[in-house]
């Protein structure tokens, strides 16, 4: 705290009392944040040792067995980790950033020996994150490419209300999806765009994403030459069915009262899509009118299930953040860095849902691995 106390009066130039009066008014305060020169703190660990004055036997006192392991403090380690995961910082940034700023000369074989500890300590973490995931009754999913040294993997998000999981795999197939649901003709719903390996979902629980139907309808009516009627068409129903589900949402009509006034929209979009499949002098239209209604049942899940959303957006904001960190890092070099990758983006995007500080979690799970203690619950029961 730094006073800044009048000398003396502005107005007749005599001294003015250090000590305020009851008559003064109130101080008026300016905070400045600020960075110290030295912000990280380096603690020194000494083992002393002594001789025995009785038998000459020289007794040292052991290091704690989770200090001796690392140089890195479980903190640093957590904010390591936070700046390559959700920062999506290249790994020699975050060694010249530290070694500019915060003057400390770490080496890039001690970040990665941090993330191997990271992805060790968040495995039971990660674990709990799965088995919240296959057990939700609503997930969203979505996939993109990924790297991985000379190979070209997948990464896949599972969006729920509580959890988010990625899980790197070797394809986007059908066979993926199932082991990522365990369980692909659960009673649950999914909410997906229309790639193939979502079609082992049956279509009573999975939901389409309208902004992608949105955008093909919006492409049908640039391209006229006879696409735009199913475009129009197709625009009207969603601005229609959209209206109506943020009336539902804002609590205005109930469940029923939106089912009711949903069908007729429902309807007229069949008609089109049957009419327009045959008569469309347009071959892309009448290709997607054949897609959707293939699919039709599943653009209405949303009207029918409890915590379904119209959109996939869910998953695919989840999914952005690793698209990033594709495109800045470059991926992953080995299996461990998927591991670590996969783990600390599902726990970090589990505590954001969860409104949960992220450092002081991961700093509390590399303290409990480094004292083989279990790390803590992440997912909020109730």
């Amino acid at each position: 705290i730094l006073p800044y106390l009048p000398k003396q009066c502005e107005c007749c130039g005599l001294p003015l009392c250090e000590q305020a009066a009851p008559s003064d008014p109130e101080i008026l305060r300016h905070q400045v944040l600020e960075l110290p020169p030295q912000p990280i703190e380096i603690i020194e660990h000494q083992s002393h040792a002594r001789t025995c004055l009785n038998c000459g036997h020289l007794t040292r006192a052991p290091l704690p067995a989770d200090v001796k392991g690392s140089i890195v403090g479980p903190r640093l380690s957590a904010a390591l980790s936070f700046w390559v995961a959700k920062g999506h910082m290249s790994r020699r940034f975050v060694i010249e950033m530290l070694n500019a700023i915060y003057k400390v000369p770490l080496s890039l074989g001690t970040l990665a020996a941090c993330e191997t500890e990271m992805a060790a300590a968040l495995e039971k973490p990660y674990d709990a994150i799965k088995q919240a995931v296959r057990s939700a009754s609503v997930v969203n999913i979505d996939e993109t490419s990924w790297r991985c040294f000379q190979a070209r993997p997948w990464v896949w998000v599972l969006a729920t209300a509580k959890a988010v999981q990625y899980g790197i795999q070797a394809t986007r197939g059908s066979c993926e999806l199932k082991s990522l649901l365990d369980n692909v003709q659960a009673r649950r719903s999914v909410g997906s765009d229309r790639f193939a390996a979502y079609h082992a979902v049956p279509l009573e629980y999975r939901q389409l994403c309208w902004a992608h139907l949105i955008r093909d309808f919006v492409r049908l009516v640039e391209l006229k030459d006879g696409a735009e009627v199913l475009g129009q068409a197709g625009l009207d129903a969603a601005k229609a069915a959209f209206e109506l589900w943020y009336t539902f949402k804002d609590g205005r009509i109930g469940r029923p009262e939106l089912q009711a006034l949903m069908q007729p929209i429902r309807d007229r979009l069949r008609a089109v899509l049957e009419q327009q499949q045959y008569d469309s002098p347009a071959h892309k239209a009448r290709s997607l009118s054949k897609r959707i209604l293939t699919h039709y049942q599943a653009l209405w899940v949303f009207v029918e299930r409890d915590g379904v959303e119209p959109t996939n957006n869910e998953a695919e904001r989840m999914l952005r953040t690793m698209v990033q960190w594709r495109k800045n890092s470059y991926g992953c070099h080995s299996a461990n860095g998927c591991a670590f990758a996969e783990r600390v983006m599902s726990v970090i995007q589990t505590l954001r849902k969860q409104s949960k500080s992220i450092v002081d979690y991961l700093t509390a799970a590399v303290q409990a691995h480094r004292k083989a203690l279990t790390a803590p619950d992440i997912i909020m029961t109730g």
